[in-house]
């Protein structure tokens, strides 16, 4: 997974909303809008950007409005983990299961137990003119995500190496991150200290990460050869199932429709990027039924109903081929 090619549309539309800036001209997506956009996306938005806000720190400004879900499935499993140390270590333990290279990593100082987390050079040349603001995006998200996390909301960070040398908002970087600021640097490298890793995590219930990480494997195994800028459309469709997956509508056919693609188009699509359909609509099913379960007023034959199962046993199956555990179990893991 790399960070820097997951950018939240949610939180950028509604930064978007709240300075009313209109971004219509930005829209490249369909009816359903992709819970991430791309580096390519986010360049273009640069771009846009630039002409409304001239000379300001806009990626800075976006990312600190960011919270913890903004990192998806891997930030529900970081929220329960004990610390963020096992949350790196988990995430790191994900790294070395995914072939494909140039991902964001976490590294610790042998000597200090300081962490790093370190962002590998930009490889795309074309888009080195947005890269100030992706990359001020990304360590103010981490940042943001952290401090809510540990529920530490004036923590800092020790050190930020930025990978470009563009220095104009240095004073607002400061401000913002609390810590040694360079530029230039080979690779975007964001430090903390040891005591920050080693803090708990606020309201972490270590029994639910077990069922988050199993669907996160899942999931791994199907996006570990997938291109990072060609998973809009399967982002799009993954977003379109989580509302007709509830209201009953998710046949191949009805969603390709609402897509306006032909149901051979989004195969081919799917194939094109290591999915297809059926795969799609039961790890949506799985993630909602994880949400679902942590809502006490519903019951488990409710659940079933709205994930499309006529009998609540079928569910039950299900979710322990998802898990390996039963909707019961999760649910007393789940709930307080």
């Amino acid at each position: 997974m790399n960070f820097v090619d997951r950018f939240p549309l949610a939180t950028i539309l509604d930064w978007a909303d709240e300075n009313q800036i209109d971004l219509h001209a930005w829209k490249t997506w369909g009816d359903v809008a992709p819970e991430f956009v791309s580096s390519v996306a986010m360049h273009r938005l640069h771009e846009i950007l630039q002409e409304k806000l001239p000379d300001q720190p806009f990626g800075l400004m976006i990312g600190s409005s960011c919270t913890l879900d903004t990192l998806g499935l891997f930030g529900q499993i970081g929220q329960h983990c004990s610390t963020l140390r096992q949350a790196a270590e988990t995430y790191a333990r994900y790294q070395r299961l995914s072939p494909v290279p140039g991902q964001t990593r976490v590294e610790f100082d042998p000597n200090t137990g300081d962490g790093t987390i370190v962002i590998p050079p930009d490889r795309e040349p074309g888009l080195a003119q947005s890269l100030e603001f992706r990359l001020s995006f990304v360590v103010a998200q981490t940042l943001s995500i952290f401090r809510q996390m540990l529920a530490l909301p004036d923590m800092h960070v020790e050190q930020v190496a930025f990978g470009h040398n563009d220095k104009r908002f240095r004073a607002q970087y400061e401000a913002c991150f609390g810590g040694r600021v360079l530029f230039g640097c080979k690779e975007t490298r964001i430090t903390f200290a040891s005591e920050i890793f080693d803090s708990p995590v606020s309201g972490a219930v270590p029994g639910t990460r077990v069922f988050l990480e199993e669907l996160a494997l899942t999931q791994l195994k199907r996006h570990a050869t997938v291109n990072a800028t060609s998973e809009d459309f399967v982002e799009v469709l993954r977003t379109e199932l989580r509302v007709s997956i509830p209201a009953g509508a998710f046949d191949g056919a009805t969603i390709a429709r609402k897509l306006s693609v032909s149901l051979r188009t989004m195969q081919r699509r799917l194939a094109e990027q290591g999915f297809d359909f059926s795969t799609l609509v039961e790890e949506v099913r799985a993630e909602l039924a994880m949400e679902y379960l942590a809502r006490p007023e519903l019951t488990v034959q409710e659940i079933a109903a709205m994930l499309g199962y006529t009998q609540a046993s079928s569910f039950h199956r299900a979710f322990k081929r998802w898990t390996g555990h039963t909707p019961a179990a999760a649910r007393r893991d789940l709930l307080p």
